[in-house]
């Protein structure tokens, strides 16, 4: 069975801020789209992702909502990344205390991980973008 990871961007995110927010919730994923490095004949590591990563923005901070709404109903795996999150720069203490007292709505949301079955997870980006900046 074919699965997809999914990155979906608010709108805006641009360089820099685009790839950390999209590096974050790939490797919260934690799914089994990336496993051990594979090796080259010279000894080098090569990243191992078994199933291709899409980079795509969402509408406006409204699709973002939505998205993670409906994947709570289905069984794809979701990870959210927030700029609170984002402003709480190696300080996991704070984030987890930040988390524990306000809800998903009351933060802003830069950037979903999605992992699960192909089809799936499709159906919850479909009317999303390719990323470009």
């Amino acid at each position: 069975m074919a699965n997809r990871v999914a990155v979906v961007l608010r709108p805006g995110l641009r360089g820099g801020e685009a790839a950390n927010a999209a590096a974050i919730v790939t490797a919260g994923l934690r799914c089994e789209a990336f496993t051990n490095p594979v090796t080259d004949k010279t000894g080098t590591a090569h990243a191992a992702v078994v199933w291709n990563v899409v980079i795509l923005s969402a509408k406006n901070s409204s699709h973002m909502d939505r998205i993670l709404a409906d994947a709570r109903e289905t069984p794809v795996a979701a990870i959210a990344f927030t700029a609170e999150g984002r402003g709480l720069n190696n300080s996991f203490d704070e984030y987890v205390s930040l988390l524990a007292d306000r809800s998903t709505s009351e933060m802003t949301v830069l950037a979903i991980g999605l992992f699960g079955v192909d089809a799936e997870v499709r159906a919850l980006t479909r009317k999303c973008s390719v990323f470009s900046e």
